[in-house]
């Protein structure tokens, strides 16, 4: 790995064949952590929802402040880039029983690690 081509999206670790990356405060095993905790009561009425710090989650807060509600079943859990959701969490949240998977990211063409919207 080359450090100055690091665009800081974690999609090298969402990638990564041999689970040998790991991005500081959002390592594989910290994100099961927040799906296993998501779904420990009543999983089949859950959707856990993967969003983006700068987009998604923006997004969120807005409608925080606008007073505005999402679903009281929708569990959030915040990654830097919708890029750094490997398939294996998606497949573990529906084997854990969850009703959906959301994994929302930066509108289109905007995505503020250039390209991580379109590698998720």
């Amino acid at each position: 790995m080359i450090k100055a081509l690091c665009k800081g999206c974690g999609l090298c670790a969402a990638d990564c064949p041999k689970e040998c990356i790991s991005i500081v405060h959002y390592s594989d095993k910290q994100l099961l952590a927040q799906v296993e905790a998501a779904l420990e009561e009543n999983p089949g009425q859950k959707i856990v929802s993967f969003v983006c710090h700068w987009c998604a989650l923006g997004g969120v807060d807005m409608a925080g402040v606008s007073r505005l509600q999402y679903p009281t079943h929708a569990r959030l859990i915040r990654v830097m880039c919708s890029a750094r959701v490997p398939t294996k969490l998606i497949r573990r949240s529906f084997e854990l029983g969850a009703a959906g998977v959301l994994v929302v990211g930066c509108e289109f063409p905007n995505c503020h690690y250039i390209t991580g919207n379109y590698a998720c």
